[in-house]
């Protein structure tokens, strides 16, 4: 009788030890996954940084090019505009290119109204074909 009692024990045993070790494996598994799943949020956060970054640059380097082109516009838009009044009279082509620019500096660009009172010596000018 002992021996069906050892067999009893040494079966109960395995079984445990087989559930034991598929629980502790299942766990260790699990911590390989929220270990990779870590690791993953880690990269993309490192990704999303370094793209934030670039992003920053680019919008920095695009203010630079927009301030850039307000400034060359304001000085063009001033010179035509001495020149047509210097000389009387515009033609209507040179006018429709310079009420353009000065509407894209001023409305687009965020211009300031100091060209204003230029643009209003342009529009009295005599148009000419």
């Amino acid at each position: 009788m002992v021996d069906f009692w050892q067999a009893v024990i040494v079966a109960l045993i395995a079984a445990s030890s087989g559930a034991i070790t598929a629980f502790v494996n299942s766990r260790i598994e699990a911590r390989k996954k929220k270990d990779e799943e870590k690791n993953n949020t880690e990269q993309i956060l490192a990704k999303l940084n370094e793209l934030e970054g670039k992003i920053n640059n680019i919008e920095d380097r695009l203010g630079g090019l927009e301030r850039a082109q307000k400034i060359t516009m304001h000085e063009r838009i001033k010179r035509l505009a001495a020149k047509y009044c210097e000389a009387g009279k515009i033609s209507f082509d040179d006018y429709e290119i310079v009420k353009q620019m000065h509407q894209i500096y001023h409305n687009d660009l965020h211009g300031n109204g100091f060209l204003d009172a230029v643009m209003e010596d342009v529009d009295r000018l005599p148009k000419v074909r």
